[in-house]
């Protein structure tokens, strides 16, 4: 049997960022931005538990050892804490879309990016390399540049995302305890 060596996902992986990597690197300062407004979004969500368990040891239950807590007026209380979770959400809604925005900016550029040197490159071919399957190349790579997308911006973006949100979700657990 003659099987042939795959290679490692990896390997793959850091093959493509090396191939494809130039094409993004001129986006780095809206990739800055996006990772901030990433981490601005994050500590805003790790925030929004943080009027509710004041609300709670405070107005609800009061059992407390805050200071500030035991001289306010719990009418105030409740007033101020709705008006930190209304903008605690905003902060978050507005980072989330700053982010998703700026990284499909990154994606779809990058993209038109290598769409544009592809198809000049096929075009600047001679006739007799080109064949009548011109066409399904064009298409097949279309596709395949989705693909590149979704895998330099958009699940990189989803994955540091998920990683940010898991860290920053067991540190605000770990304080309310």
């Amino acid at each position: 049997m003659n099987r042939e060596k795959e290679t490692p996902p990896l390997r793959r992986i850091r093959h493509l960022y090396r191939v494809f990597g130039p094409y993004v690197r001129p986006y780095s300062r809206q990739i800055l931005l996006a990772y901030t407004a990433l981490l601005i979004g994050v500590g805003a969500a790790a925030l929004r538990p943080w009027p509710l368990k004041y609300l709670l040891d405070g107005v609800i239950l009061p059992k407390t050892s805050v200071p500030w807590i035991e001289w306010m007026d719990p009418h105030w209380m409740v007033l101020t804490l709705a008006a930190a979770m209304v903008l605690i959400v905003v902060g978050e809604s507005t980072a989330g879309y700053l982010q998703k925005l700026l990284f499909a900016q990154v994606g779809h550029s990058a993209a038109t990016d290598v769409l544009e040197r592809t198809f000049t490159h096929i075009q600047t071919l001679p006739r007799s390399a080109q064949s009548q399957r011109s066409g399904d190349l064009i298409v097949r790579m279309t596709g395949d540049v989705k693909t590149m997308r979704e895998l330099l911006v958009e699940y990189q973006q989803k994955l540091s995302g998920y990683g940010l949100t898991f860290i920053a979700t067991a540190l605000v657990m770990a304080r309310l305890n």
